[in-house]
């Protein structure tokens, strides 16, 4: 796309959502829901997950949801994964994905969603495109295992 598909300012600032709209944010709503139906079914897992990767599906309650995406946030901070860094987010569509992007979210990290079947040097060109702070995974990335790194 070039520079003249992107619409000008005055047509951004036209278009730009109202309030309340321009004040939600994920993890905004993700407390909201999670304050006022805590126990209510929020994310569940394919059944066949543990055909394909080994663990059991999960299911999570709005409440559980929220206190599993806080605690993820607070590991980002203690790792020194900081508000303004980018992580790049290469799992399979499982509930820590959604953890993971939440998380971040929270914490105040951008967070770059990659196919969790990309090669590594397409990965590594995506790591230094975005200047990733991170690499957020559930897996090895070739025999590469960034869990035991950090």
């Amino acid at each position: 796309m070039s520079g003249s598909d992107h619409p000008s300012p005055p047509d951004f600032a036209r278009n730009a959502l109202a309030e309340p709209w321009n004040l939600l944010t994920v993890s905004g709503l993700a407390a909201s829901a999670a304050a006022a139906n805590p126990e209510r079914l929020f994310l569940r897992d394919c059944a066949s997950r543990e055909d394909w990767d080994g663990n059991l599906p999960r299911q999570l309650s709005f409440a559980d949801f929220q206190r599993e995406a806080e605690f993820f946030a607070g590991q980002l901070e203690t790792l020194g994964i900081v508000a303004g860094d980018r992580a790049l987010i290469l799992m399979p569509n499982v509930a820590e994905a959604a953890i993971a992007v939440v998380g971040c979210l929270m914490a105040g990290i951008t967070p770059a969603l990659a196919p969790a079947e990309e090669n590594i040097d397409t990965l590594r060109a995506a790591c230094e495109r975005i200047s990733a702070a991170a690499i957020i995974t559930t897996g090895m990335l070739e025999e590469l295992r960034p869990a035991e790194i950090a």
